[in-house]
Protein backbone atom coordinates (compact mmCIF):
# COMPACT_ATOMS: atom_id res chain seq x y z
CA UNK A 1 0.00 0.00 0.00
CA UNK A 2 2.82 2.94 1.03
CA UNK A 3 4.04 2.48 -2.42
CA UNK A 4 1.30 2.40 -4.45
CA UNK A 5 -0.15 5.31 -2.37
CA UNK A 6 3.50 7.73 -3.36
CA UNK A 7 2.68 6.72 -6.94
CA UNK A 8 -1.02 7.65 -6.67
CA UNK A 9 0.03 11.19 -4.96
CA UNK A 10 2.41 12.27 -7.59
CA UNK A 11 0.52 10.83 -10.56
CA UNK A 12 -2.54 12.80 -9.52
CA UNK A 13 -1.16 15.93 -8.25
CA UNK A 14 1.06 16.18 -11.96
CA UNK A 15 -1.98 15.12 -13.65
CA UNK A 16 -3.94 17.78 -11.68
CA UNK A 17 -1.61 20.30 -12.92
CA UNK A 18 -1.55 19.23 -16.25
CA UNK A 19 -5.13 19.04 -16.41
CA UNK A 20 -4.99 22.73 -14.79
CA UNK A 21 -2.71 24.14 -17.63
CA UNK A 22 -4.66 22.42 -20.68
CA UNK A 23 -8.35 23.86 -19.42
CA UNK A 24 -7.69 27.00 -18.83
CA UNK A 25 -9.90 29.15 -21.03
CA UNK A 26 -7.95 31.18 -23.59
CA UNK A 27 -9.42 34.82 -24.49
CA UNK A 28 -13.09 34.56 -25.58
CA UNK A 29 -14.82 37.34 -28.60
CA UNK A 30 -15.82 40.66 -26.92
CA UNK A 31 -14.59 39.35 -23.49
CA UNK A 32 -14.72 42.54 -21.01
CA UNK A 33 -13.33 41.18 -17.69
CA UNK A 34 -13.02 37.49 -15.86
CA UNK A 35 -14.13 36.58 -12.51
CA UNK A 36 -12.14 33.99 -11.13
CA UNK A 37 -12.46 32.72 -7.39
CA UNK A 38 -9.91 33.55 -4.68
CA UNK A 39 -6.33 32.74 -4.83
CA UNK A 40 -6.63 31.64 -1.26
CA UNK A 41 -8.69 28.76 -3.04
CA UNK A 42 -5.65 27.14 -4.89
CA UNK A 43 -3.12 27.66 -1.47
CA UNK A 44 -5.77 25.68 -0.03
CA UNK A 45 -5.58 22.99 -2.44
CA UNK A 46 -1.54 23.00 -2.04
CA UNK A 47 -2.11 23.10 1.71
CA UNK A 48 -4.28 20.26 1.73
CA UNK A 49 -0.83 18.28 -0.57
CA UNK A 50 0.92 19.05 2.13
CA UNK A 51 -0.74 17.78 4.40
CA UNK A 52 -1.53 14.64 2.65
CA UNK A 53 2.52 14.28 1.93
CA UNK A 54 2.70 15.09 6.03
CA UNK A 55 0.56 12.46 6.53
CA UNK A 56 2.10 9.57 3.99
CA UNK A 57 5.71 10.35 5.53
CA UNK A 58 4.10 9.72 8.87
CA UNK A 59 2.55 7.07 7.78
CA UNK A 60 6.09 5.40 6.75
CA UNK A 61 8.45 6.40 8.29
CA UNK A 62 7.24 6.14 11.94
CA UNK A 63 3.59 4.70 12.07
CA UNK A 64 3.61 3.83 15.45
CA UNK A 65 2.91 7.23 16.03
CA UNK A 66 -0.20 7.12 15.16
CA UNK A 67 -1.15 4.12 17.96
CA UNK A 68 -1.70 1.51 15.53
CA UNK A 69 -4.28 -0.52 14.43
CA UNK A 70 -7.68 1.38 13.43
CA UNK A 71 -5.99 4.78 13.52
CA UNK A 72 -3.13 3.71 10.69
CA UNK A 73 -6.14 2.51 8.43
CA UNK A 74 -8.07 6.40 9.25
CA UNK A 75 -4.72 8.15 8.44
CA UNK A 76 -4.19 6.48 5.29
CA UNK A 77 -7.93 7.51 4.53
CA UNK A 78 -7.34 11.08 5.57
CA UNK A 79 -4.30 11.22 3.43
CA UNK A 80 -6.47 10.15 0.32
CA UNK A 81 -9.07 12.53 0.89
CA UNK A 82 -6.67 15.49 1.62
CA UNK A 83 -5.13 14.22 -1.94
CA UNK A 84 -8.34 14.50 -3.57
CA UNK A 85 -9.94 17.56 -1.95
CA UNK A 86 -6.24 19.44 -3.02
CA UNK A 87 -7.00 18.19 -6.19
CA UNK A 88 -10.69 19.59 -6.30
CA UNK A 89 -9.51 23.24 -4.58
CA UNK A 90 -6.53 23.62 -7.04
CA UNK A 91 -8.62 23.15 -10.49
CA UNK A 92 -11.97 25.12 -8.86
CA UNK A 93 -9.15 27.81 -8.15
CA UNK A 94 -7.54 27.78 -11.50
CA UNK A 95 -9.86 26.54 -14.15
CA UNK A 96 -13.08 27.71 -13.21
CA UNK A 97 -13.90 31.28 -14.70
CA UNK A 98 -16.43 33.30 -15.65
CA UNK A 99 -15.87 35.67 -18.92
CA UNK A 100 -18.20 38.67 -18.71
CA UNK A 101 -18.68 39.18 -22.57
CA UNK A 102 -20.81 42.27 -24.32
CA UNK A 103 -23.23 40.08 -25.77
CA UNK A 104 -23.35 37.38 -22.06
CA UNK A 105 -20.94 35.08 -20.44
CA UNK A 106 -19.07 32.30 -20.67
CA UNK A 107 -19.22 29.92 -17.27
CA UNK A 108 -16.27 27.08 -17.34
CA UNK A 109 -16.53 24.93 -14.37
CA UNK A 110 -13.81 23.32 -13.03
CA UNK A 111 -12.92 20.30 -14.99
CA UNK A 112 -13.51 22.59 -17.77
CA UNK A 113 -16.98 22.42 -19.30
CA UNK A 114 -18.08 25.56 -20.76
CA UNK A 115 -21.89 27.54 -20.63
CA UNK A 116 -22.70 30.18 -23.22
CA UNK A 117 -25.54 32.22 -21.69
CA UNK A 118 -26.63 35.29 -23.87
CA UNK A 119 -28.06 38.35 -21.53
CA UNK A 120 -30.76 38.45 -23.53
CA UNK A 121 -31.92 34.76 -23.17
CA UNK A 122 -31.91 35.18 -19.44
CA UNK A 123 -35.46 34.66 -18.05
CA UNK A 124 -34.24 34.78 -14.20
CA UNK A 125 -31.26 35.63 -11.77
CA UNK A 126 -31.29 33.72 -8.75
CA UNK A 127 -29.32 34.41 -5.15
CA UNK A 128 -28.14 31.20 -4.20
CA UNK A 129 -25.31 31.73 -1.11
CA UNK A 130 -23.77 34.95 -2.53
CA UNK A 131 -23.65 33.77 -5.74
CA UNK A 132 -25.66 34.24 -8.77
CA UNK A 133 -27.38 31.54 -11.34
CA UNK A 134 -28.58 32.75 -14.62
CA UNK A 135 -31.36 30.54 -15.87
CA UNK A 136 -32.55 30.90 -19.74
CA UNK A 137 -35.60 30.48 -21.39
CA UNK A 138 -34.42 27.08 -22.65
CA UNK A 139 -33.55 25.58 -19.24
CA UNK A 140 -29.67 26.05 -19.30
CA UNK A 141 -28.18 27.68 -16.26
CA UNK A 142 -25.01 28.89 -14.88
CA UNK A 143 -23.75 29.79 -11.40
CA UNK A 144 -21.05 33.28 -11.62
CA UNK A 145 -19.28 33.90 -8.15
CA UNK A 146 -15.89 34.96 -7.10
CA UNK A 147 -13.87 37.61 -5.51
CA UNK A 148 -15.77 40.55 -4.12
CA UNK A 149 -14.65 43.58 -6.60
CA UNK A 150 -14.79 41.10 -9.74
CA UNK A 151 -18.64 40.14 -8.50
CA UNK A 152 -19.67 43.71 -8.07
CA UNK A 153 -18.14 44.54 -11.67
CA UNK A 154 -20.27 41.45 -12.94
CA UNK A 155 -23.48 42.69 -11.43
CA UNK A 156 -22.99 45.90 -13.12
CA UNK A 157 -22.58 44.86 -16.43
CA UNK A 158 -25.49 42.23 -16.30
CA UNK A 159 -27.95 44.54 -14.60
CA UNK A 160 -27.42 47.00 -17.70
CA UNK A 161 -27.85 44.11 -20.18
CA UNK A 162 -30.16 41.24 -18.20
CA UNK A 163 -34.08 41.63 -19.48
CA UNK A 164 -35.80 43.72 -16.49
CA UNK A 165 -38.02 41.12 -15.89
CA UNK A 166 -35.37 38.55 -15.35
CA UNK A 167 -34.43 39.71 -12.38
CA UNK A 168 -34.31 43.44 -11.68
CA UNK A 169 -34.77 43.12 -8.08
CA UNK A 170 -31.88 40.45 -7.42
CA UNK A 171 -29.38 42.45 -9.22
CA UNK A 172 -30.36 45.48 -7.71
CA UNK A 173 -29.71 43.65 -3.96
CA UNK A 174 -26.79 42.12 -5.25
CA UNK A 175 -25.25 45.37 -6.17
CA UNK A 176 -26.16 46.94 -3.15
CA UNK A 177 -24.43 44.08 -0.72
CA UNK A 178 -21.27 43.97 -3.26
CA UNK A 179 -20.37 48.00 -1.98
Amino acid sequence: MPTAYIVLFFAVAAATLVFSALKRTGARPREVFRIRETMMTVVLGVALWAESGALLYILLTMPERLGGGSAVLNGWLFAVASLLLGCFAVLFGSVKVVVACTDGFYAVTFYGSCTHILWEDVTDVQNVRKRLRFVTGSGRSATVGGSRQQMAQFVKLAAQNVPPEAGEDVLEMALRQKR
